[in-house]
């Protein structure tokens, strides 16, 4: 197995998880967010987002489970590990065949909705600005990857996924660290890794809800990363192993409930079909901009076990979070306010076509 500085052969197959959807192949992940977007109106996103990233901590809390079984198998030779691999490997590549089958390209090609359903939905996205009036102005367009790449609030979000792919990948490296700190190893190492992710998946939900509800994105972002800024400060405040191990129900659970948020807020204000492609792009991007920094950071640049100078770091950048969250947060509001009063002077027909979210009948979501 993969080493890890100051560990020794210990990876958590939990953690890799964690890893292999932080540092996630290709376009899947922000692929499925663009997707999600096409599906459900803007004040509704959230929580199908969340419910995407919660299932990776909720796999990653199972997965600890699935280790420790699976590692007991000494099949054809391969040991218990190379196993894991092998058929979580076999039923991503059956499910993944069977979904290019299953799941619609669209709403209007969508088979599991009526006629009246399929007119419904693309009517309510319209409206909402999902998606454009005219399918014309959802076409590729050059000019709106420029215009994308103008957005003050794209590059604003651009920095906190920068900041938040910092924390997702730092945590790969505190979580083996903490759990091998308490003397646990092998399967009770892999089951002790199992409760910070469980707790992850209801904060996710939770603060989804509460996000869609209230259409709050900037003060869910601010509330999770003050649990960021707990959970790192225990560890860094703390030598205690036990006290360590209770500060990742914060880290974890507020590093990876933020990431659905900033993917929400990201695709919400930003339209048409390319503009948002590109500011999704733009996001995604520096999520692993970030962990190549955390990867550096957390190896000869902070040493384990206590990783003190990343842990300051990552205290600095939950608070950073928690600043341009606010920063946004007032942009977007002057941005509004602009809007409604250029609603006061003309109609929507009086206005220029193809603004997309530049338009004074488009509002920010905050």
């Amino acid at each position: 197995m993969s080493n890890i500085p100051g560990i020794g052969r210990r990876f958590d197959y939990s953690t890799q998880s964690f890893l292999a959807f932080t540092i996630s192949p290709g376009g899947l992940p922000p692929g499925i967010i663009l997707y999600l977007s096409f599906f459900y109106p803007r004040k509704w996103l959230q929580l199908r987002i969340a419910a995407f990233n919660a299932t990776t901590a909720l796999a990653s809390a199972f997965s600890g489970l699935l280790a420790a079984a699976i590692d007991q198998l000494k099949v054809g030779g391969k040991p218990g590990w190379a196993w894991i691999f092998i058929l979580e490997g076999i039923f991503t590549i059956i499910f993944g065949a069977i979904s290019y089958f299953l799941i619609p390209c669209s709403p209007k090609t969508a088979r599991f909705l009526t006629e009246k359903e399929r007119a419904h939905v693309v009517s309510a996205l319209k409206y909402d600005g999902s998606v454009s009036e005219d399918d014309e102005n959802d076409k590729f367009s050059w000019r709106e990857i420029v215009r994308a790449a103008k957005s003050p609030h794209v590059w604003c979000l651009a920095v906190m996924s920068f900041l938040n792919g910092t924390l997702l990948l730092g945590l790969v490296y505190f979580e083996p660290s903490i759990v091998v700190g308490l003397g646990y190893t092998g399967n009770r190492a892999q089951l002790m890794s199992v409760p910070p992710f469980a707790v992850t998946f209801v904060v996710a939900i939770s603060a989804a809800l509460v996000s869609d509800h209230y259409q709050c994105r900037g003060y869910t972002v601010i509330f999770l990363s003050l649990l960021e800024v707990i959970g790192f400060t225990m560890f860094y405040a703390s030598t205690s192993n036990h006290i360590r191990y209770i500060s990742l129900f914060f880290s974890v659970s507020g590093t990876l409930s933020t990431l659905p948020t900033l993917m929400t807020w990201v695709a919400n204000n930003s339209t048409p079909h390319t503009r948002r492609a590109t500011a999704v792009a733009i996001f995604a991007i520096n999520i692993e901009l970030g962990g190549i920094l955390a990867t550096w950071l957390l190896g000869s640049l902070s040493p384990a076990p206590n990783y003190t100078s990343a842990t300051i770091t990552f205290i600095v950048m939950s608070i950073l979070l928690v600043v341009f969250s606010t920063v946004n947060l007032v942009y977007l509001s002057r941005e509004n306010r602009l809007k409604a009063e250029r609603r006061l002077t003309m109609t929507k027909e009086e206005e220029p076509e193809g603004l997309g979210d530049r338009s004074a009948w488009f509002i920010y979501k905050l």
